[in-house]
């Protein structure tokens, strides 16, 4: 009886290593996903501050620099900015990066195109004034559950105020 019973009870441990597997898979893919995931937000954050240090040292550098026939080499910053992060960020997606921009401590100007601002940022009794520029980017976590537009992320933000000396 006791041979019987060792052998009944042996039969019921042949899928205990699968049993086993199914458990923790879930939860080591969980954890791979996650650090997956943070890699990516902190590569696309870094990516984006450097990106914001170039366009702010760009602006700085150009803001009272003349052509050589006189005219001004800065004819919109906002333009110039998003350029400058858009090439010093290839791997950002261009259509999301939000730029703005505070000149000479005034207010705020959000957008694409700002050829107004040019003239308020190259007055020279502004000369010595701090550029303030600052990007957003979204990081959707999962763009698989990204239905319908929403987002199920975060967003990014880099800021840099560039002095000129």
């Amino acid at each position: 009886m006791g041979r019987r019973l060792r052998v009944l009870l042996r039969r019921g441990e042949e899928g205990q290593a699968l049993v086993e597997l199914a458990l923790t898979v879930p939860a080591v893919m969980t954890i791979l996903t996650a650090l997956f995931a943070f890699a990516l937000a902190f590569s696309n954050e870094l990516t984006l501050t450097s990106a914001v240090g170039v366009a702010g040292e760009n602006l700085i550098k150009t803001r009272n620099a003349l052509n050589s026939d006189g005219t001004a080499v800065l004819t919109d910053p906002c333009a110039q900015a998003l350029a400058s992060i858009q090439g010093a960020a290839p791997s950002l997606n261009p259509a999301n990066i939000g730029v703005t921009l505070t000149l000479n401590n005034g207010t705020p100007v959000t957008a694409s195109t700002c050829p107004s601002a040019a003239t308020t940022m190259t007055n020279k009794s502004f000369d010595k004034d701090p550029v303030t520029v600052t990007a957003t980017y979204p990081f959707i976590l999962l763009p698989i559950f990204n239905f319908k537009g929403g987002t199920t992320g975060w967003m990014l933000t880099a800021s840099v105020t560039e002095y000129a000396y």
